[in-house]
């Protein structure tokens, strides 16, 4: 007689369950992404165990030998940024005086929550629309560095644009200065090991963000550059150049990227050592990369602020701007993002502004590259609608910016999606610019992306069939697993 295993899995399954469900609901999510991983882990145990254990863990809270070492990072980078600091304290104290951007003084506080990113004053700030600009100054910049360049990317792709870069950063390497690449193994797993030896026979490091199997849901999602402390870029452009011509899918990639020259380049500098180090156990929180003696005292300029999150971040400082962001506007928003599924809170937020007679505008990703998000995104719209938002789908290319701005005052511009990994797991990095000429130059090119968008009414919403309607919800289901 063959002995029955059904007796071992249902002793050994049903137990298993219990605990991950347990585990998933003292997690204290949000009520639909509890849901859903309760519902697979019910009705899919195997694949749901496999699929929790690689992206559904939340390690924030979790890993006190983290903690440890980030507590002693942040005291040597707040050491090295005294001088910085002290320079900038009257920038701060503008804000508190100052009428142009005394309401947005307690946003400075909270930004502050993520270690060391207080606000500076940037020198100059170029906002680029496509990759074509962007990336002839990167390479420009690149001839013109003398001490280091430091680079983290989420997608490096293997191309004519990237091979232009490689051979900059190799010559540059061979002269002495010193290059360093972090780049997400996931993001540009299709990047060519020939490309990677090239740089390190060069004399340049480069090293991905490799992490054990049950940490891979945590995706360095950064597009940030430091050169010689005093040039930053951020923004949501990946290396490749995909954003200057396209590709097969996608004709028009539309984003948003900016050079920022000033001591904002000091803070990302400091938050590029401060995950280098996480990787590959190489201190750069030193007085010779992070340096501060040629800080600039800047009578005037743009105030601008660093902001952070990921899972060696308390607070989800990101999540948490936005919403401060959209509850201190006054007259209107401009939002545009291509991964539309909001937190409670910020959704809430984005209702509640519309409600109360605020203009609030979203542009979103007309054609998308994710299945999953595109329909989700459906499920928000008629709440929003009916509450007065507009709503537009950018249909011309791909609308792949990250930015936001209100009143013509403030903006942000960044990494993050407005989606629950880019706002609770990914590590993000956006800039705050507290300047009215530079956000109303963003806010015009958000005008000028109407002339490519397709408005969505109420009735588009609601005389949708009922199986679109139901794939829009299983979509809004299934995201946290995105």
């Amino acid at each position: 007689m063959l002995f029955d295993f059904s007796f071992l899995i249902y002793a050994f399954f049903y137990p298993l369950i219990i605990v991950l469900i347990i585990l998933i609901l003292l997690d204290n999510r949000e009520t639909y992404q509890t849901i859903s991983w309760v519902l697979l882990v019910t009705f899919l145990p195997i694949l749901g165990l496999i699929l929790f254990f690689l992206f559904g863990r939340n390690w924030r809270p979790q890993n006190k030998r983290r903690k440890i070492r980030n507590a002693a990072l942040f005291k040597s980078a707040s050491q090295l940024l005294k001088d910085i600091y002290d320079i900038e304290l009257f920038t701060i104290k503008e804000a508190n005086v100052n009428v142009k951007v005394t309401r947005f003084a307690t946003l400075m506080k909270l930004a502050f929550a993520a270690p060391f990113m207080f606000p500076v004053k940037a020198e100059e700030i170029r906002l680029y629309t496509n990759g074509a600009k962007k990336f002839e100054d990167l390479i420009t910049d690149i001839e013109n560095a003398e001490k280091y360049i430091h680079i983290e990317y989420y997608i490096i792709r293997s191309d004519d644009l990237t091979d232009r870069i490689i051979k900059a950063l190799c010559a540059k390497a061979r002269q002495g200065v010193e290059v360093r690449i972090f780049y997400d193994y996931l993001g540009s797993i299709s990047w060519k090991n020939k490309d990677k030896r090239k740089l390190r026979d060069a004399g340049a490091k480069v090293y991905s963000g490799k992490a054990p199997l049950d940490k891979i849901n945590y995706r360095s999602h950064r597009k940030i550059i430091s050169i010689d402390g005093s040039i930053a870029y951020i923004g949501g452009m990946n290396m490749s150049k995909w954003y200057v011509s396209g590709n097969k899918k996608f004709d028009h990639w539309r984003d948003n990227h900016l050079r920022i020259t000033g001591n904002f380049a000091i803070a990302v500098e400091v938050l590029f050592a401060h995950y280098w180090y996480t990787a590959t156990k190489e201190q750069l929180l030193d007085a010779e990369h992070v340096t501060t003696k040629n800080a600039m005292r800047l009578a005037e300029g743009k105030i601008v602020q660093l902001i952070h999150s990921g899972a060696d971040t308390e607070w989800n400082t990101i999540s948490q701007t936005y919403q401060k962001l959209i509850s201190l506007a006054e007259k209107y928003i401009w939002l545009e993002t291509p991964y539309f599924m909001p937190q409670e809170n910020i959704f809430s937020s984005l209702i509640n502004a519309a409600l109360s007679g605020v203009e609030v505008n979203l542009i979103l990703a007309g054609v998308s590259d994710n299945f999953l998000s595109r329909n989700a995104s459906f499920t928000y719209f008629k709440e929003l609608l009916t509450a007065g938002a507009n709503i537009f789908l950018y249909t011309e290319g791909f609308m792949h910016g990250k930015a936001m701005s209100i009143d013509g005052k403030i903006c942000t511009v960044g990494s993050a999606n407005l989606d629950p990994r880019s706002m609770e797991i990914n590590y993000e990095a956006n800039v705050v610019i507290y300047n009215q000429e530079f956000t109303l130059q963003l806010e015009q090119e958000f005008v000028n992306d109407l002339n490519n968008c397709r408005k969505v009414s109420l009735a588009d919403i609601e005389n949708a069939g009922i199986l679109k309607r139901f794939k829009w919800s299983v979509c809004r289901l299934l995201s946290p697993l995105l």
